[in-house]
């Protein structure tokens, strides 16, 4: 029995590889006008999750993705990524001398003459970047998930009209091995998402409820001036995610694993729940207390924060989610970043993106402890 397992593992492996080889051969094959090509030119060790939301971002954005594809291993994982995606091709030349739209690289020291726009792409996004027309700060897309299967960055205007239902709701993993990593406290003074949710917790300041239960997953039921939790072990499904956090006035966003900004904080704006958040300033322009988010900066804080929601006024609630969509809008939609990226004046720009290895955040981040 343990032979036969291993012989269809191995099986299965060369399967795997087999499709991957197939689709870098089908991609090869550039299919697009030059006019809508991006290419990534990238030798860095990056993260594939960092490289798939680069994907995501300027095909929102309506752009075709060249790869500039090196053999080995890596272009295996990428062909294998790039399954799921459409108009994501690879080319086995050097693209600085070819007609593009816009050249990405973590690499080029001198600008190459043909493509239109070079972006020089550093990984090193944190709270204190000096932005301008030739510094351009990447912010977090949503799960991608939830544009490569689900397609529901196309009905944000349907979810931000949905009907609300609850006051604050919180769901999402927060068990403390993955989520009370130090270097939130070591590196950024945050408390972490699993730090938050224990208070709350032992506090008893939020209410848990279960998949169907209160009429929140299903929208129906009347409107409750409380906090609500789904409790960790339950998962809300990706291809409703958007949906049931459109139920809610707030949505608490606490930090991510490693990072302190998370993807739950992107994808509340982009339904119009406002942000209950312990880090504004790691947007580019930093979310404003009481304008398009509420703050708070310790636990105790977070208290006085809940309480200070549960007495506004449904004006008050309105006004601010106005200001959370209009932020999403300008700040957070991929293709409004990109085409910001593109116009600006200089040829030439720099695209600060997230790393988020512990190894690059401490060496980045130690001198500031």
């Amino acid at each position: 029995m343990r032979i036969k397992n291993t012989c269809v593992g191995i099986l299965r492996k060369i399967q795997v590889y087999l499709r991957a080889l197939l689709v870098l051969w089908r991609r090869s094959q550039i299919a697009c006008e030059p006019d809508t090509q991006i290419a990534f030119d990238i030798v860095g060790d990056l993260p594939v999750k960092q490289l798939r939301s680069l994907f995501i971002i300027f095909q929102v954005a309506g752009f075709s993705v060249l790869w500039r594809a090196r053999p080995g291993k890596r272009a295996l994982i990428l062909a294998r990524i790039s399954d799921w995606h459409h108009n994501v091709y690879f080319m086995w030349r050097d693209p600085s001398d070819m007609t593009l739209r816009a050249l990405c690289s973590d690499h080029i020291a001198l600008a190459p003459r043909k493509p239109n726009k070079i972006m020089h792409l550093r990984f090193d996004y944190h709270a204190h970047l000096a932005l301008d027309d030739k510094n351009f700060g990447v912010p977090f897309p949503m799960h991608p998930q939830l544009y490569v299967q689900y397609r529901e960055h196309e009905h944000l205007e349907r979810y931000r009209s949905t009907t609300r239902r609850v006051r604050i709701l919180f769901s999402g993993n927060w068990n403390q091995d993955t989520y009370d990593n130090p270097v939130l406290t070591d590196l950024f003074g945050l408390q972490s998402r699993y730090q938050i949710m224990d208070y709350l917790r032992r506090n008893h300041l939020y209410e848990p409820i279960f998949n169907g239960s209160d009429g929140l997953m299903n929208g129906s039921g009347e409107y409750q001036n409380r906090f609500c939790a789904i409790p960790p072990g339950v998962r809300i499904d990706q291809g409703v995610w958007l949906k049931f956090m459109a139920r809610a006035d707030f949505f608490l966003c606490p930090p991510g694993i490693i990072l302190p900004y998370s993807q739950n904080a992107i994808e509340a704006m982009a339904v119009g729940t406002i942000p209950l958040i312990n880090y504004p300033n790691w947007f580019f322009p930093p979310l404003i207390d009481g304008i398009n988010c509420i703050v708070f900066s310790s636990l105790n804080d977070l208290r006085a924060a809940l309480e200070r929601i549960h007495a506004m006024d449904d004006s008050e609630i309105q006004k601010m989610r106005y200001q959370v969509i209009s932020y999403y809008n300008e700040y957070l939609d991929p293709k409004k970043c990109v085409m910001r990226w593109l116009d600006s004046p200089a040829r030439e720009i720099t695209l600060h993106i997230w790393d988020e290895r512990e190894s690059a955040l401490r060496e980045m981040f130690g001198s500031r402890t």
